[in-house]
């Protein structure tokens, strides 16, 4: 899929972009940047009937011109149509979350990440991999740090073509941790269909049953998890809020993230049914 001029238009004014439309390397990092500054990481749109569909008018109505923009393949997805327009070579990826997962435990192929291949090489994008999204095209050389804006990133590669994408924070540069396996497999749009709908469906898995948003700013990354707002700021410093209510949920989804939940709505979501320990509604770590 490709963009109409007019779609492409209203894309790079909703992330602010303005700069040259030419399948280049500085072209591919400002857009990344952009579209990480401008769109946030929700579940929200799996709650307020907006769901996983990835068909090209529903992602141009949720996220270039309506704002539930979602995870990973719905957003992933726009990028890859925005991008393959102006004339870059993209392949999506599948991907097994490795973030936060115990270890010896194998989660199934429910991330979507981007392939961009260029004379300077192959680079890794994904502007939906909640708060720690990377804002800028990770090279895919194996072993090879590499320093962002917010945090330090690698790619190590394994004997049968899988790689995972790791992560180190500034603050503890040598304790690199993965997010991702990426599976070598070619993928058809068929499988992203798969993958958007189970991941946002299926009643064991984690969007089904929490709500989360999460943005990146020039600072510092956001989230909110069920309950709790966190921030992480670049000097590695943490903070961390219990919310009060669902009405103060909302309202920081609107406010915070420009997710506003539609009136007459409900908040159906098993993550909120038992809000916490409001006495420790402060939580610095």
């Amino acid at each position: 899929m490709t963009l109409a001029v007019q779609d492409l238009d209203a894309y790079f004014v909703k992330i602010g972009y303005s700069g040259p439309r030419e399948p280049t390397l500085e072209t591919l990092s400002q857009i990344q940047t952009r579209h990480t500054l401008s769109i946030p990481f929700e579940n929200a749109s799996v709650f307020t009937g907006h769901g996983y569909s990835i068909t090209p008018d529903v992602l141009k109505r949720d996220i270039i011109y309506g704002a539930a923009p979602g995870t990973c393949v719905r957003q992933n997805s726009l990028v890859m149509s925005a991008l393959k327009t102006i004339g870059f070579i993209v392949e999506p990826v599948l991907a097994r979350v490795q973030w936060n997962i115990p270890p010896g435990v194998v989660t199934g192929l429910l991330h979507c990440a981007l392939k961009i291949t260029l004379p300077e090489g192959n680079y890794l994008v994904d502007v939906a991999f909640g708060s720690t999204t990377a804002v800028v095209p990770i090279k895919m050389v194996d072993g090879l740090v590499q320093k962002t804006p917010h945090d330090l990133r690698r790619i190590v590669y394994f004997a049968d073509g899988s790689f995972e994408h790791q992560i180190a924070f500034t603050s503890n540069p040598d304790n690199f941790k993965p997010l991702y396996k990426v599976n070598p497999l070619r993928v058809e749009q068929s499988d992203l269909e798969v993958t958007a709908y189970y991941a946002a469906t299926s009643p064991s898995l984690f969007f089904a049953n929490n709500l989360v948003a999460s943005r990146v700013t020039e600072k510092s990354r956001i989230t909110l998890e069920n309950w709790v707002l966190s921030t992480r700021h670049l000097d590695g410093s943490k903070e961390k809020r219990v919310l009060k209510d669902k009405d103060e949920i909302l309202h920081v989804l609107d406010t915070v993230f420009g997710i506003p939940w539609p009136k007459l709505t409900p908040v159906n979501c098993p993550g909120l049914e038992n809000p916490p320990d409001l006495e420790k509604s402060f939580i610095f770590g």
